[in-house]
């Protein structure tokens, strides 16, 4: 962390906009009708306090900035940022917030500060999840609030500049809520986030293989980029263990694809998204999870992400185990071809790396293992 967020630190927001202390917290705090508990309300407050340096350091980290007037400017609006919402949170009400945040455009810096309204929010929900655990309430409110408001600050610097009115929804979009999970599962764990961007770019070269259109080659990228934010809530000791996993272990393992489609279908722009998450972890012979779908059963999109997926993994060096060669990867995949995965997309993984399909008996699609 730079020197000047520890220097910073004791002058912002020790005036009287610092929030009161959580003790008498109500039974429920009330966020456009998100009712979060007592425990969990007093929980974040205190978490924001305890570990404000290190929100901010995350934040400036991931925002890259190299401009702005330096540290200085951007660790004085993070920190002024997080004293606002510590007060939101505290009390309920939205209008203090949003006021600040429609200021924030006569600062002179209106173009940073949205992104980095998203990207501490981003920083808070990781870092709480880490020593919490997952909580859906905190992970929604923050990812959508933290959009909101960052819309709300482009809308009034756009309003300020052209005295015009500008539909908040056309300024911030998918991309920068997608942005803000990346950094959430960044903070969690790099390499998974490393992941998660190879796979997205995978799941392109593949879709564009399979003569997809433009649009569902993007949307495979979108899918494969957001298929482990379920993992937002997996202990970090399971993701970086060095040795085999035991059963309880798997079983927390296995459930980051439901938790990332249930988190998934709380944002409006990426609810579309959740389907492939839930699924990407299906097999073509009907024996994989959750659903244990089969052949055509399976989202497309979500076959896509599950061969991109494993290619990624296998030839990726782990903890656990060093990176198979590109043959043996190759192989691994052409192996699975018509029980583990979609024969035609494995097809378009062979296009793509310059090995010739196999000539093999194309086995039929399976039969649901379960007779459904």
């Amino acid at each position: 962390m730079h020197a000047s967020h520890k220097s910073h630190r004791a002058d912002v927001g020790q005036g009287s906009q610092r929030a009161r202390t959580p003790e008498d917290t109500r039974k429920y705090c009330n966020l456009r009708g998100l009712r979060m508990s007592a425990e969990t309300t007093k929980s974040l407050l205190t978490h924001i306090e305890e570990h404000r340096r290190e929100l901010i350091g995350s934040a400036l980290k991931a925002s890259s900035f190299g401009h702005w007037s330096g540290t200085v400017a951007s660790s004085l609006f993070t920190n002024t940022f997080l004293d606002k919402l510590t007060l939101e949170i505290y009390t309920g009400g939205r209008e203090s917030l949003e006021a600040w945040c429609d200021a924030a455009s006569d600062t002179g810096a209106a173009s940073e500060c949205p992104r980095l309204v998203v990207l501490t929010c981003a920083a808070l929900s990781a870092s709480f999840a880490g020593e919490h655990g997952l909580s859906e309430e905190v992970f929604s409110y923050l990812t959508e609030r933290g959009n909101e408001l960052a819309q709300r600050i482009e809308k009034a610097d756009a309003a300020r500049k052209h005295g015009v009115h500008v539909d908040p929804s056309t300024l911030v979009d998918r991309e920068d809520v997608v942005t803000s999970l990346l950094v959430t599962l960044e903070a969690r764990d790099p390499e998974t986030a490393e992941h998660a961007k190879a796979v997205g770019a995978w799941c392109r070269r593949i879709a564009r293989a399979m003569h997809l259109a433009t649009e569902q080659q993007e949307f495979a990228a979108l899918c494969g980029t957001l298929h482990d934010v379920g993992k937002v809530s997996t202990p970090r000791e399971i993701i970086n263990k060095p040795g085999p996993l035991n059963e309880d272990e798997w079983a927390d393992m296995h459930a980051h694809s439901r938790v990332g489609a249930k988190l998934l279908e709380r944002i409006p722009s990426l609810k579309g998204v959740a389907p492939a998450v839930r699924s990407h972890h299906e097999r073509w012979d009907g024996k994989g999870y959750p659903d244990r779908l089969c052949g055509d059963e399976i989202p497309l999109m979500a076959r896509i992400v599950a061969v991109a997926d494993a290619f990624h993994a296998m030839a990726s060096r782990h903890n656990y185990r060093e990176a198979l060669s590109l043959s043996r990867a190759v192989d691994a995949l052409v192996a699975g071809r018509g029980t583990q995965w979609d024969p035609t997309v494995i097809d378009a993984v062979l296009g793509i790396v310059g090995r010739e399909p196999r000539v093999t008996e194309l086995r039929p699609v399976p039969k649901n293992p379960s007779g459904s």
